[in-house]
């Protein structure tokens, strides 16, 4: 505890390296929620970039979306949106959806070339419960999609470009990580990532996984970046190795693959993902060969 209190108290001048390892560790509960907003909009202010480039909260929120066709996508997502958890169960009415309809409302405006798609719901309400505080929570919202770090925009952008490149970088990592599992669903049955995998990265894991688990990866990726949802990714398909090899046609496979995120143990989760090994250089490299290989499509 004391630790956290000193990364916090000196947190420019604390290393990477340093918030790295007590990241890995797992961010106390109650120190998640400074923790979370130090690395989203940092310690200049408490809004950070986008709130720099942008006008108040409260003009987003309140603005009419010049798309009206988004305000019925974003109702019907409303109530999928951790509909068991307390803050969102109580309806449209409830406190929890109310702050949550603003937020996506306000980032539509904010961003009217993205708008709103499925799944950004589940990356602001993560965000909602954890910051607590609705107007910072919708700036580390615009932080998570706009900044460079973690850039999820690019996900959501018309063509779901970089959401493509992602697929190929994760399978990339696959045949380098696991050639066994590669093999059998890429090569033997032809099944793309796209097929399985598109939810863990366009929502960061939050549609699937238990509120604990997602709290541990989003400590780290924070921190690292997407580095560590690869390595979740190619963890699931690490842990379910011999279902997945077992699989002797495609349908069965993609049963397999249907539910490979289900009733995972946090533990073993954390473990086997950060034994999974392969460079930042590496990744970058797989991501600029395939940006290059679009490039010269044009």
């Amino acid at each position: 505890m004391r630790k956290w209190v000193f990364i916090i108290n000196n947190w420019n001048s604390t290393s990477l390296e340093v918030k790295k390892k007590y990241c890995r560790k797992g961010i106390p509960q109650q120190f998640r929620r400074k923790v979370w907003r130090l690395f989203l909009l940092g310690t200049k202010g408490a809004k950070g970039k986008a709130a720099e480039r942008g006008k108040p909260y409260s003009y987003y929120s309140e603005l009419p979306l010049e798309d009206t066709q988004l305000e019925g996508v974003i109702e019907r997502d409303l109530d999928r949106t951790f509909p068991t958890h307390r803050k969102f169960d109580s309806g449209a009415n409830g406190e929890g959806q109310q702050a949550l309809r603003r937020m996506l409302r306000a980032y539509a405006n904010y961003n009217r070339g993205v708008g709103y798609c499925q799944g950004m719901g589940f990356l602001a309400a993560t965000l909602l419960l954890q910051i607590n505080e609705e107007e910072r929570a919708f700036w580390c919202f615009c932080s998570l999609m706009e900044e460079e770090e973690y850039n999820l925009k690019s996900l959501y952008e018309p063509g779901f470009p970089m959401l493509q490149c992602y697929f190929s970088v994760f399978e990339g990592l696959m045949k380098k990580t696991n050639k066994k599992v590669y093999h059998h669903v890429r090569e033997v049955h032809g099944v793309e990532s796209s097929y399985y995998a598109t939810h863990w990265f366009l929502t960061l894991f939050t549609y699937y996984l238990n509120f604990g688990l997602i709290s541990r990866i989003w400590d780290m990726f924070l921190c690292e970046g997407w580095k560590i949802i690869f390595r979740f990714a190619l963890a699931l398909l690490k842990i379910d190795q011999q279902r997945l090899l077992g699989a002797a046609t495609e349908t069965e496979l993609l049963m397999v693959l249907k539910d490979i995120q289900e009733n995972k143990e946090p533990a073993k989760m954390l473990d086997v993902s950060l034994k999974i090994k392969f460079t930042t250089k590496y990744m970058n490299k797989l991501k600029k060969s395939y940006l290059d290989s679009q490039q010269r499509k044009k």
